[in-house]
C-alpha cells in the first residue's frame, strides 16, 4: 500500500490548495486526509502518442 502524508502541512494551506480534493477524498473513504495519511493506488499510464505504436508492433491495428 502506498500513503500521501500531508499531516505535516497545515489545514490552512491544504484547504486553498487542494480543498476540493480533500473534500472528495473525506465524502469518499470517511478518513480527513489532514488528519491521517491519503491511501494512494499509483498506475502506469500509456501516452496516446505511444498507443499507436503499441497497436503497430503487436499487429493489433
Amino acid at each position: 500500500m502506498v500513503y500521501l502524508d500531508l499531516t505535516h502541512k497545515s489545514r490552512e494551506f491544504l484547504d486553498n490548495r487542494l480543498g476540493g480534493i480533500m473534500d472528495i477524498y473525506t465524502k469518499f473513504t470517511g478518513v480527513d486526509p489532514r488528519e491521517q495519511p491519503m491511501k494512494i493506488f499509483p498506475q502506469c499510464t500509456i501516452p496516446w502518442e505511444d498507443f499507436g505504436l503499441i497497436m503497430v508492433q503487436t499487429n493489433m491495428a
